[in-house]
């Protein structure tokens, strides 16, 4: 799945991500500046993942995509209405019993199902 977004810079990732990028991303971004300056090109993300590259390069047009349907799903909403997902996350506590009964909601969608991910994500 693919979503177009562009950013500005001083965002930093929100979610956390085996084998990200997110040391590396410091290097990486003043290399792809150059690259993108100089093609006047668009920023494409294949691994998405918790976007620590794209985070740090701030591309004004970018491709992100990524197999992971629920990533890119949570990214769009992030996106659509960050309030929103904050707002939804916020309100369920950081507990075991809490993080139990959100991982067991497998049949969320939409906005739910972000702001889901987003919370197993950072509580696991």
């Amino acid at each position: 799945m693919t979503l177009g977004m562009s950013m500005t810079e001083g965002v930093v990732p929100f979610l956390r991500w085996a084998g990200g990028k997110r040391w590396l991303a410091p290097d990486l971004a003043p290399l792809i500046k150059v690259v993108l300056q100089r093609t006047q090109g668009v920023y494409f993300e294949p691994f998405l993942g918790s976007g620590s590259v794209f985070f740090a390069v701030a591309p004004q047009r970018a491709e992100l995509s990524d197999i992971n349907e629920d990533l890119i799903n949570t990214y769009h909403w992030v996106r659509r209405n960050p309030v929103l997902i904050a707002n939804i996350v916020a309100s369920w506590k950081v507990t075991a019993e809490t993080y139990y009964k959100v991982r067991s909601q497998h049949d969320a969608t939409g906005a739910i199902a972000a702001a889901r991910f987003v919370y197993l994500n950072r509580t696991c």
